[in-house]
């Protein structure tokens, strides 16, 4: 069976979605096989937080008439201390194209033996160029089989979230709320989250840690958190870590079929 596809995407830079995709496929690596792939058109930078050093990259094979398996394969990574997670750096220079990588993607992710491929999406609709947003929103739901919006509590973050979210309906997309360990203002935000975005239900909190970053960062590892896939319901029962969310269950279909 093909693998599942799991899309990680922000609003607008410095969301915090590169970390967590990271994080998310790390977890994952841990019980299964798991492809991390870089495909933030505005320059990656999944390479740097895992202390790859490497001349393999997305960049390599990139074309907007597609990639095949086999290529996207070279350009993979396998981490000595991770060895079920292969990591496909991305582009190291910003103006490549983005808006649709992500469903270029697909027919190379298909053929991969890995459980799940782990997309870093970037900022698919921040583009300065992107003429057609409700198009990219679409090609991105059509191309995976869950899309987390990460998003910010900071109230500026959050308001260009919540405007930008509010036109763009993304098929099988959740949120994650990226917090600061003191919790402030972290009700407010989830309030104003459930107000203005029905359709984008909460998937889990994440908590951000300048401390813990850097100590991450020097291990060549990202801030996790164990079984983060089983907790988002990607795999297993399904229980969502944040109390707003726990009773909630997601209809996840693979293929036109519901997984649960």
């Amino acid at each position: 069976m093909a693998p599942l596809r799991v899309g990680v995407a922000g609003v607008r830079a410095g969301s915090g979605a590169t970390g967590f995709a990271a994080a998310l496929a790390w977890s994952s690596a841990r019980d299964r096989g798991t492809m991390l792939v870089d495909a933030d058109g505005a320059g990656g930078t999944v390479a740097s937080l895992l202390g790859i050093d490497d001349t393999r990259s997305l960049a390599n094979v990139y074309s907007p008439h597609g990639i095949a398996t086999t290529e996207l394969e070279r350009q993979a990574i396998t981490l000595g201390s991770r060895p079920r997670l292969r990591v496909v750096p991305g582009f190291r220079d910003p103006g490549r194209p983005g808006s649709h990588t992500a469903e270029l993607l697909v027919p190379a992710l298909e053929g991969l033996p890995e459980e799940m491929v782990v997309v870093d999406c970037g900022t698919p609709f921040a583009y300065p160029d992107l003429v057609d947003r409700e198009g990219a929103a679409r090609a991105l739901g059509v191309a995976l089989h869950a899309v987390f919006i990460v998003v910010r509590a900071e109230s500026d973050l959050l308001d260009n979230a919540v405007r930008t979210l509010r036109t763009l309906p993304i098929p099988r997309a959740r949120l994650v709320l990226v917090r600061p360990a003191h919790r402030r203002g972290v009700s407010e935000a989830i309030e104003l989250l459930q107000a203005a975005l029905p359709g984008y239900p909460l998937a889990c909190e994440w908590e951000w840690n300048a401390d813990r970053c850097v100590a991450a960062r020097a291990r060549r590892e990202p801030i996790q958190r164990d079984a983060i896939a089983e907790e988002l319901g990607l795999f297993g029962a399904g229980t969502l870590a944040s109390r707003t969310t726990r009773r909630h269950r997601w209809p996840l279909t693979r293929d036109g079929v519901q997984l649960r």
